[in-house]
């Protein structure tokens, strides 16, 4: 059986050669991660009480509101001025009022 250490060696050799493959594949997919959109909606960080614009997501237009809740899994509750409210916006469908 001395032919099985060999085998094992170009076994194991192939397997490196995978795991740096992958490696390699993952730091260059983070070069491009997050995209821009995805950025700015990690930076945006909004406050209850603060004034906003929600876009509205039944017609996609974009409406003052108030922020009435900052959820933990980064989303936000708004409470707009008309009477209408949204729950679990995520802020990349919120801005700050200007």
């Amino acid at each position: 059986g001395g032919g099985g250490g060999a085998a094992a060696v170009e076994a194991a050799a192939e397997q490196e050669a995978v795991e740096v493959a992958v490696a390699e594949g993952e730091a260059e997919d983070s070069d491009e991660l997050p995209s821009y959109e995805e950025a700015e909606a990690v930076v945006a960080e909004f406050n209850v009480g603060q004034k906003v614009l929600g876009c509205f997501d039944a017609n996609d237009e974009w409406y003052p509101g108030t922020i009435a809740v900052c959820n933990d899994d980064g989303t936000y509750d708004v409470a707009y001025d008309d009477g209408d409210s949204e729950t679990n916006k995520p802020p990349s469908r919120i801005q700050a009022a200007g």
